[in-house]
């Protein structure tokens, strides 16, 4: 029971993953409007990284490991800023 539970929440935030990117895209494409591009990357960002961080948090604490997915999760955040920085001043 908690594996299937395990895989439904996995593919929940997968979907609102892929929607918070959709979302971002229509902002950025579609309406031209920055407050709709943000709110859908800072979903995005928020469904696909904190289970990550969690786990790899968890695994840090318990094992004492470093896991590659919080790796990924922190050099992620920089990389939004930078696309930020950029759009500001060439978009």
């Amino acid at each position: 029971m908690r594996k299937w539970i395990k895989l439904e929440a996995g593919l929940i935030l997968s979907a609102i993953t892929v929607m918070g990117l959709a979302l971002a895209a229509l902002g950025r494409w579609g309406l031209g409007v920055t407050l709709v591009e943000n709110a859908g990357l800072v979903l995005a960002f928020a469904a696909g990284g904190v289970p990550a961080t969690i786990a790899a948090v968890d695994a840090m604490v318990r094992h004492r490991t470093l896991d590659i997915d919080l790796l990924m999760v922190v050099a992620a955040w920089p990389r939004c800023r930078s696309v930020r920085r950029w759009k500001a001043r060439y978009c």
